[in-house]
């Protein structure tokens, strides 16, 4: 969800940016320490988290369109994005020493992510011109993060690595 622009530098090419809410729903699976109780040492224990953030991104790409028929269009374009989180939750599952445990409800996990994040967009899709200046649009996103979401702290202790790699389907108008 989001709102973008397109500036072209020649009829079919041009740059694409604008600001896009990013929200994602995943699971993982990573190596954490956690204190149980009735133990007085934190232990290595395997932990399953359902995670959901939200992600503020700046894209910057390059679009080329090529003309179909009348008024429709189809196109492909490339380029880098810089997000920022909004929110990060999550729900945690783990088992330790023959016990389970489980969140009930979604925690802020904020403090073990970065605030800031990058990544390489690839996009295709079709438009349909209702007149010069505005358009309506479809198209299939893969957005492939470059930076580790943990902060140095969790992935040091941790030893584990989380990019976000997704893909996205966009509706919406073109001004």
């Amino acid at each position: 969800m989001g709102v973008f622009g397109d500036y072209y530098v020649v009829e079919n090419v041009g740059l694409s940016t604008g600001l896009n809410f990013n929200m994602m729903n995943m699971r993982y699976q990573f190596v954490d320490f956690r204190r149980i109780e009735n133990f007085l040492e934190e232990t290595q224990v395997p932990v399953e988290r359902r995670f959901k953030a939200v992600n503020l991104e700046i894209p910057v790409k390059l679009k080329v369109k090529m003309d179909v028929v009348d008024f429709w269009k189809v196109f492909v374009e490339a380029g880098v994005g810089m997000s920022f989180n909004l929110k990060d939750k999550g729900k945690d599952k783990y088992d330790a020493y023959g016990i389970s445990f489980e969140d009930t409800k979604y925690v802020d996990y904020s403090y073990e992510y970065r605030m800031f994040q990058a990544s390489i967009i690839f996009g295709m899709g079709a438009e349909y011109e209702l007149n010069r200046n505005l358009s309506l649009f479809a198209q299939a996103t893969f957005n492939h993060g470059l930076s580790n979401m943990f902060v140095k702290q969790l992935e040091k202790q941790t030893g584990s690595i989380l990019n976000s790699n997704f893909i996205g389907i966009e509706i919406g108008v073109l001004f």
